[in-house]
């Protein structure tokens, strides 16, 4: 669709722009066919550059619908390794992914000037591409490989904390290794199939080995929503009622405030204990002051000190804050 939208006006610059219609360039009205060695595709504009970069997201454009098309497949590793929320976030990636067209080398085949409009046919060669995003993925890779080896030097949390960062560019690597296929047929995905399929493996064994307990008594309970919240996007499993056992995480928040008010001003000045355990020894401790004010209520100063627990965590990460 998006090429038929190229191509029409491209017809009518030539077809209108003179009494006498010039004949139209047999490389506008029938679409340059891809080879084994390049990707082709047409493009207008007030300016070369303009064209050029019309051209591009038409190459874009067609290895993007090419790379749709083979997911389809129920046989295809996308859709064994995930669902359609899997598809969705794999699609919207290698759309991303295909912006590096603009920085691998292209060569305009052919130009013409019509009524003030460049239109060009441009190549890229499927090798060169190729090579471009299989170095960024295998980049990729060995960070990742690199963060998995620093991670077994860690705490248990820890450990798990980053496996769960790792195991959050699945889609990322799969989405790579499809544009890989796409661009070069004759690439293989296995090497990252099997890899993708390690990490999850590795990351859902240790996610079942913990459960996090978070108590608090009634100071700090305000205080619990954004440790959980953080908790929860490490990957952890929190909740308030389990069963202890020697695989559950205590995190205990107990708390003290101070209340005043001077210049119009209610404020509050809250100490939050923090105190990590397992059912054998305690893993970390931490102490925070947090602190809020408000012109209207005691409360509203108890909030803004909760919203001052959150910009900590978001500024350090929730271990720290949890005293690791």
């Amino acid at each position: 669709m998006r090429f038929l939208i190229v191509l029409i006006p491209l017809l009518l610059i030539f077809g209108c722009a003179d009494p006498k219609p010039q004949p139209v360039p047999s490389w506008i009205t029938t679409p340059t066919q891809n080879t084994s060695e390049k990707l082709y595709g047409n493009g207008a504009g007030k300016t070369l550059l303009e064209a050029s970069s019309q051209a591009l997201n038409i190459i874009a454009s067609n290895l993007y619908l090419t790379a749709h098309i083979a997911m389809e497949k129920e046989t295809h590793p996308v859709r064994i390794n995930g669902d359609e929320q899997t598809l969705e976030d794999v699609n919207n990636i290698i759309k991303d992914e295909l912006g590096a067209l603009s920085l691998v080398e292209s060569t305009i085949e052919k130009s013409v000037v019509r009524d003030q409009n460049h239109i060009v046919l441009m190549s890229i060669k499927r090798e060169q591409f190729f090579q471009f995003e299989k170095k960024r993925l295998d980049t990729q890779i060995d960070q990742i490989k690199t963060s998995l080896k620093e991670a077994e030097k860690l705490s248990p949390l820890k450990h798990f904390s980053l496996l769960h960062k790792v195991q959050l560019q699945r889609e990322e690597v799969l989405a790579k290794a499809v544009l890989l296929q796409t661009i070069q047929p004759t690439f293989s995905m296995a090497p990252y199939d099997t890899y993708i399929n390690d990490i999850d493996q590795k990351y859902n064994t240790l996610k079942a080995t913990f459960r996090i307990q978070l108590i608090s008594d009634a100071t700090a309970m305000r205080f619990s929503a954004p440790i959980k919240k953080a908790l929860s996007s490490e990957g952890f499993i929190v909740n308030s009622t389990l069963h202890k056992d020697k695989n559950t995480i205590t995190v205990m928040l107990t708390a003290t405030q101070k209340q005043d008010e001077s210049n119009g001003y209610k404020t509050v000045k809250i100490r939050l204990s923090v105190s990590t355990k397992n059912s054998t020894k305690k893993l970390s401790s931490a102490l925070h002051t947090l602190s809020g004010k408000s012109r209207s209520s005691y409360e509203e100063a108890r909030r803004q000190a909760a919203d001052h627990l959150s910009k900590k965590i978001k500024n350090s990460d929730i271990f720290s804050v949890l005293g690791f």
